[in-house]
């Protein structure tokens, strides 16, 4: 008996604050959705100053002269604007790293660049790092820190790893230390990377990466690559790793990865991780890293409502057009455009419907004016233009047959003209009237004359008697 109402004791205790904790929930405000963010991205397309190649063909810093070059093209995705980045560098272990450490900040504005091909926009973020002199062979990573703030007060951060690999430095085995257990490692980086087809969200293609020992002594051996999505959209096709016997010092060697894309993949930048695993000619386990970029398209699905025409129009009206379009598929449709040829109508232009985001629809509306064909009539035939272009620029276009009959316009006379002339009808005109005239006087003359004569004879003839 103590111990239930010991129990329901503690039981009335905690009621208060369940009650209030349970009212503390249903009062809290609800969470917003965040909408997804802009991002900073590089700009892997063109060759921009101080790059010999474009990071979809590879690039690497330079390195000259006790100096290296990075070089780093960032724009802003999802359509946002920013006026200028704030660039900041991490290079890495001091006591490794080949670079003379300073405080390396500095703002880069976005601007307008030549580029093969036209000109381009970006932030061309730009360092010269000091390299020591006593500097050893090898690929160092670079980090590159970017930050700023949209025109819409939103704040935009990223960091970008780049390689800088030196090879007029001094090489790692003849500065290996004294000691016996001291074991030099042989680097493996990705000197040059080439994709077998443009990546479309749905696709499978070949990777094709050529890896290089950059050791001037040792030969590396048991070699496994393989590489990782770190968005997990550009996936293995088959298991995601690639075997190679060996490769010697100073000698690169090519392998080839089998992958696919998501469907649902987004049409951007996606960046890779190489990772190498292999060992030196005593056995000894090393791995390694590097980073490639790939581009990946949505394909574009377009669809429309089929337009028609009436079966017949006459000259002189206007006729009303309209046609559904939609998006049917996961990136954006950009400057949709209609463009009418169809020989005896028109409608003085071409009409835009602008972007279409995807799953969005819009109607084209317009009217059209009936003409002759250069002054015939009959049966027309012509085509509606569909024009559009995709994320990359790219444009396309798709022909929309239609066809009507054009009359002659029939002018209808008058009420008054109508009207005058229902009343002319039975009514001769005015000179038949006059030679009638004329007749009747002539034919009345000749019975007077006839008349006197034929009295004159009868006085003569009464006289006679």
């Amino acid at each position: 008996m103590k111990k239930l109402i010991s129990f329901l004791l503690m039981v009335i205790l905690l009621l208060p604050s369940s009650i209030a904790f349970a009212e503390g929930e249903d009062t809290a405000e609800p969470s917003q959705e965040v909408s997804e963010a802009a991002e900073f991205a590089i700009d892997t397309q063109y060759v921009y100053p101080g790059m010999d190649k474009s990071y979809a063909q590879g690039y690497m810093p330079s390195v000259s002269d006790g100096t290296a070059t990075v070089v780093l093209p960032l724009v802003v995705s999802g359509g946002a604007a920013c006026d200028a980045v704030t660039a900041s560098l991490e290079l890495g272990d001091p006591s490794t790293a080949p670079f003379v450490f300073k405080n390396y900040v500095n703002d880069f504005p976005f601007g307008a660049y030549t580029v093969a091909g036209g000109d381009a926009s970006c932030c061309l973020v730009s360092f010269c790092l000091e390299l020591q002199t006593d500097r050893l062979n090898g690929s160092y990573p670079v980090v590159v820190h970017a930050e700023g703030t949209t025109q819409d007060g939103a704040a935009l951060s990223g960091d970008f790893t780049l390689y800088v690999v030196i090879e007029d430095g001094k090489s790692a085995e003849a500065e290996a230390t004294q000691e016996a257990a001291a074991v030099p490692q042989p680097k493996l980086i990705v000197e040059e990377y080439e994709c077998s087809a443009e990546l479309e969200a749905g696709a499978e293609a070949v990777l094709t990466v050529t890896v290089k020992n950059t050791s001037a002594s040792q030969t590396v051996k048991n070699i496994k690559l393989s590489f990782q999505d770190g968005s997990w959209e550009i996936l293995p096709a088959a298991t995601g790793s690639v075997y190679i016997e060996k490769i010697k010092k100073g000698e690169s060697a090519i392998c080839g990865f089998d992958i696919r894309v998501a469907e649902d993949a987004n049409a951007r930048a996606h960046v890779l991780t190489v990772t190498m695993e292999y060992e030196n000619s005593d056995a000894t386990a090393f791995s390694s890293s590097d980073t490639i970029v790939l581009d990946v398209t949505q394909p574009i699905r377009l669809e429309y409502e089929q337009p028609t025409l009436p079966t017949k129009v006459t000259e002189g009206d206007n006729v009303s057009f309209s046609m559904n379009i939609m998006n049917l598929g996961k990136g954006i449709v950009y400057n949709v455009l209609l463009t009418f040829e169809i020989p005896g109508l028109n409608n003085g232009g071409s009409v835009l419907v602008g972007n279409l985001q995807l799953g969005e629809s819009k109607e084209a509306a317009t009217n059209l004016l009936v003409s002759s064909m250069n002054g015939e009539y009959g049966d027309t035939s012509g085509a509606v233009l569909l024009s559009y272009e995709n994320e990359a620029g790219e444009q396309f276009e798709r022909k929309i047959v239609v066809q009507t009959h054009i009359e002659k316009k029939i002018v209808a006379a008058s009420a008054d003209t109508q009207e005058s002339e229902d009343k002319d009808e039975g009514t001769l005109p005015w000179w038949a009237l006059g030679v009638g005239g004329i007749v009747i006087i002539g034919v009345a003359g000749l019975l007077t004359v006839k008349m006197v004569k034929s009295k004159r004879q009868r006085y003569i003839d009464e006289r006679n008697l």
